[in-house]
């Protein structure tokens, strides 16, 4: 499904001019499958999972033939997938994962994590045995994940016989990063915010849209850049909207506090004075 969104460009006295047309359409926000399907026995029936303790059982799971990679994770002895389960996630904000059945299961596991859809899978990390972790247990740090995207972790047994229960944990943290200001030294902003009064709505979208096609400054460049590729382009227009109207993921940090850019990258910010002013108070609307 999509959401189709017709924007029309106005010279300042409200006519329409220039020909500037926009269609712009929007994928919706991904889902999980439906809980129960077959248990997380395969992909297409993926168990829904969540920040914190995931409940695991294998004891009655099959081994699912799809493929795996374990040069992605060389000297861990990643192993068969032993009578696999599916786990589906869907972070709420970008960042990094960690994944975890380090000492909180009762067989010698696998990990690996995919990103979509269910039949054609490519694998992004993986762990057979982790360091400190008993039982040959295993655990996968700083997977970088984004927003409303669906990734999928597969849990299994390293061989024949290995298989049993237990949790899961994941767990998520910022992005490490300097910044588009020098490492912290420019001034503060808000991505997305692109007229700089310390709110995100449709006014910010017509802000990034009469810049790039009516030439109108703006204060702080980098707040337009909302998906953070450091391109200021119609991308970060259809990426506000769908934020705003289509359940899509929000704008990159620092979005909800004032703040630097936490990747590094040229676009500058001349001012922002609504973080000026505000000092880091927590963005309105």
């Amino acid at each position: 499904d999509t959401i189709e969104f017709e924007l029309i460009i106005h010279s300042e006295n409200l006519e329409e001019c220039c020909n500037q047309v926009h269609t712009l359409v929007m994928d919706q926000l991904a889902s999980c499958p439906p809980d129960g399907v077959n248990g997380g026995d395969e992909c297409v029936g993926a168990i829904g999972s969540v920040l914190g303790s995931n409940p695991i059982d294998t004891t009655a799971a099959t081994t699912s033939v799809d493929p795996f990679d374990s040069t992605q994770c060389p000297g861990t002895f990643l192993g068969d997938f032993n009578q696999d389960i599916w786990y589906c996630f869907i972070p709420a904000s970008n960042g990094n994962i960690d994944i975890s059945t380090c000492n909180t299961v009762d067989f010698d596991s696998d990990l690996a994590i995919y990103t979509g859809p269910c039949g054609a899978l490519a694998q992004i990390a993986c762990n057979g045995d982790a360091a400190n972790c008993s039982g040959y247990s295993s655990l996968i740090t700083g997977v970088p994940v984004t927003a409303g995207v669906q990734y999928f972790i597969r849990v299994g047994g390293w061989s024949d016989g290995d298989a049993g229960t237990g949790t899961m944990e994941i767990t998520s943290f910022p992005f490490d990063g300097g910044g588009d200001s020098g490492g912290g030294s420019g001034p503060q902003f808000l991505r997305g915010d692109a007229n700089a009064d310390g709110l995100f709505d449709i006014s910010d979208v017509i802000g990034s849209l009469g810049f790039l096609f009516q030439n109108e400054a703006v204060p702080c460049l980098v707040a337009l850049d909302c998906n953070d590729d450091e391109l200021v382009d119609i991308g970060d227009a259809v990426y506000s909207l769908n934020a705003l109207f289509g359940g899509g993921p929000t704008p990159w940090p620092p979005f909800q506090l004032c703040g630097n850019d936490e990747t590094e990258g040229t676009l500058g910010c001349d001012t922002f004075p609504a973080c000026d002013e505000a000092n880091s108070d927590p963005q309105g609307g």
